[in-house]
């Protein structure tokens, strides 16, 4: 039995998760700097609550979208260097998996 992965595609997906999470990470830091001093004192409180609830949410899923992202890289990577050592195709994929940051 023979896997074929495609490394484009493999790399377009850990394109995509780096996007979510920088996506995410803005999310995190506007909802940061988000005031509730706008509402009355009642709901002040929740609102705050809620705030830093949704900004450690989307700081989390971030992560998490990074993880996915430095995880798809890596398997990439593997399956290129094993296929590196017969054909000299894979070799030139390898160069094209790095992240850019």
């Amino acid at each position: 039995m023979t896997l074929h992965v495609e490394i484009g595609k493999v790399n377009a997906a850990a394109t995509g998760w780096d996007t979510e999470h920088l996506n995410l990470d803005t999310a995190a830091k506007d909802l940061a700097g988000a005031s509730p001093s706008g509402f009355t004192e009642p709901v002040r409180g929740p609102v705050e609550q809620f705030l830093k609830t949704w900004e450690r949410f989307a700081r989390e899923a971030g992560q998490d979208a990074e993880k996915q992202a430095d995880g798809l890289r890596k398997a990439a990577k593997e399956i290129l260097e094993e296929d590196a050592k017969t054909d000299i195709n894979a070799q030139l994929y390898m160069s094209m998996i790095e992240e850019t940051r």
